[in-house]
């Protein structure tokens, strides 16, 4: 007798059911409400019976999914089935709807633009008086292009950080300033290093005294062959500095102001490969502000030192910063974010960026600089 009952039921059930071919021109929910008992309208999922689970199952396939549509429109200004009823109606609408589906947005959503930050110029910050001034400067190697219109000014008597992967072109920079690159043979320079307000390129430029002004220390220290006396009045012998008495004048105050004359004051006539690896790096910047130069370019003069050592180029970096401009080219972030005034992010020999140090490490204007220097890549 139950089973009878049942049976009735869902023949009843099935004889109350809106035509299928009706299916496609009513909404999921129609459906759902049309089958739904009276009797029970909070009747849980584990209730339903066979036939129902079928009837949702169809309902949502013959309506194409109308039911997420409609719950989606809430959230929206408008959904899409009604954007398509629209579009159906007005032509120009349709090819709006189209437009925006191939631009992977989604009619009737209001979309939220992504700020675009990658717009910003690499230019961060005014320098009013440059020691140098970049402009347009491409460099070659053969055929190999190393450095892209790079276009930049340098301030004086500040530290300036060139930062970057490997391969981006930073130690190219850094080495046109003094024209160092002119001895490698394949080079082709395009664009001009104005070097306080004469440009670096004139023909009547001496290139030696060019470099007296501009000194240079290099990534592995290069103390030459003799005393430690010797390695210091080198290049003032070379200017025609041959007294003894003002040599060694010049010997002790460039010892003192690298900060090593109390650790060799006593041996300075011992050779200077016996010294240790940071002494020697602060030997070779006695030995290049012995000749007075107004700029030191540093080619990351710490990759090689231990932290004790490197803390003590940076205090020395720090200490000579009132009386020269002092640029540097790091892979060491850190180093850059604790010494420099401002710094340079250069990728792929592009200028990416150029802004105080402390905008570039919190708050970058390029997406790519935030991306390297949160380590995303390089």
């Amino acid at each position: 007798m139950t089973a009878d009952v049942d049976s009735q039921s869902t023949v009843e059930r099935d004889d109350s059911l809106p035509e299928r071919k009706n299916l496609d021109t009513e909404t999921a929910e129609d459906v759902l409400e049309a089958t739904e008992p009276a009797a029970s309208p909070q009747r849980g999922a584990e209730d339903m019976s066979e036939t129902e689970a079928e009837l949702r199952e169809a309902a949502r396939a013959d309506t194409g999914g109308a039911g997420a549509s409609a719950s989606h429109s809430d959230s929206a200004s408008y959904s899409d089935s009604d954007s398509d009823t629209d579009s159906a109606a007005d032509p120009d609408k349709a090819a709006a709807v189209s437009a925006a589906r191939a631009a992977g947005a989604e009619p009737g959503i209001r979309q939220t633009p992504r700020p675009e930050r990658e717009a910003a110029s690499p230019l961060q910050v005014e320098i009013h008086e440059p020691i140098f001034d970049i402009q347009d400067l491409s460099l070659w190697y053969g055929e190999k292009q190393a450095l892209q219109d790079i276009s930049m000014r340098i301030p004086e008597k500040r530290i300036t950080a060139f930062i970057g992967p490997s391969g981006c072109g930073k130690s190219t920079l850094i080495r046109c300033l003094n024209r160092l690159n002119d001895l490698i043979p394949s080079v082709r320079i395009e664009g001009d290093v104005a070097f306080e307000g004469g440009s670096i390129f004139d023909d009547s430029i001496d290139v030696n005294l060019l470099r007296k002004r501009i000194g240079m220390v290099f990534q592995k220290s290069n103390p030459f062959p003799k005393s430690i006396w010797e390695n210091v009045a080198y290049g003032c012998k070379l200017q025609g500095i041959n007294d003894t008495a003002d040599l060694d004048v010049i010997v002790e105050k460039s010892l003192r102001g690298a900060a090593l004359w109390s650790e060799v004051k006593d041996r300075l006539h011992d050779s200077a490969l016996g010294l240790s690896g940071g002494q020697q790096q602060r030997l070779c910047i006695a030995r290049t502000i012995a000749i007075e130069p107004e700029v030191i370019l540093f080619d990351e003069p710490c990759s090689a030192l231990d932290p004790i050592a490197t803390a003590k180029i940076e205090e020395l970096m720090q200490d000579l910063k009132d009386e020269y401009t002092q640029v540097i080219v790091t892979h060491n972030m850190q180093q850059a974010s604790r010494v420099s005034d401002y710094t340079a992010f250069l990728y792929l020999g592009e200028l990416i960026e150029f802004a105080d140090t402390d905008q570039i490490f919190l708050k970058p204007a390029k997406q790519q600089t935030e991306d390297y220097i949160t380590g995303r890549f390089g």
